[in-house]
């Protein structure tokens, strides 16, 4: 049996067509494929960028939660923070209460919270004292004074009132009795005197704040 088969004829014009669709079509699949590969490749990096961030921020929080237990075990309720710094604890540490301390000095004891003294000095602030005196004269000797006896008076006599006025009245001198060799003591305790002062020693001013909860 013969079989006849047509084979078509193709021509340069057939020929540039076919080439040009299968070429367009392999530049569409290339364009395609890298845009893809392109989102892909940003969306791998987007996921790294956020994941390093991510990984970042929880490092900060876990520093920072650290800092914060070592820092809340170093300064418990109780305990008092200076600087010289004027910022509040509260602000640098981000936890606590603290009531800042002025204008007094931190004097060590057994006890807490204690006030007291003064930065003028008083007879108040002073311990109790007082001076002692005791002064002794020397030894006088004997005397006696004289004066005018008038209880002693004998007589008188007048004249009439002229001119030459005169008077006399006859009276007698008397003296004290005498004393003896003596001496004289004084003893006894002064009384506190004198003015208050301001009196501080050297110093350098700083703040503190003690830690209330």
């Amino acid at each position: 049996m013969l079989i006849l088969m047509t084979i078509p004829i193709l021509t340069s014009y057939t020929i540039s067509i076919l080439y040009n669709k299968f070429n367009i079509h392999n530049g569409l699949k290339k364009k395609a494929d890298k845009e893809w590969v392109n989102t892909e490749l940003k969306k791998k990096a987007d996921k790294e960028w956020v994941n390093t961030e991510l990984k970042k921020k929880a490092d900060k929080e876990w520093v920072n939660t650290e800092l914060n237990t070592m820092f809340e075990m170093i300064y418990p309720i109780g305990s008092i923070y200076t600087s010289m710094n004027s910022t509040n604890p509260a602000t640098l540490f981000g936890f606590g209460t603290w009531q800042q301390i002025t204008d007094r000095f931190l004097y060590c004891t057994n006890s807490s919270k204690q006030t007291g003294g003064s930065k003028t000095i008083t007879g108040e602030n002073l311990p109790a004292h007082s001076h002692y005196v005791n002064l002794n004269t020397t030894e006088a000797g004997w005397h006696k004074h004289r004066y005018w006896d008038w209880s002693g008076m004998t007589k008188g006599k007048g004249y009439d009132v002229k001119d030459d006025v005169k008077f006399a009245i006859n009276c007698y001198w008397n003296d004290t009795q005498g004393s003896g060799n003596h001496t004289h003591n004084v003893s006894g305790y002064t009384q506190t005197t004198g003015q208050s002062k301001d009196y501080m020693p050297p110093y350098m001013t700083v703040y503190a704040w003690f830690r209330t909860d």
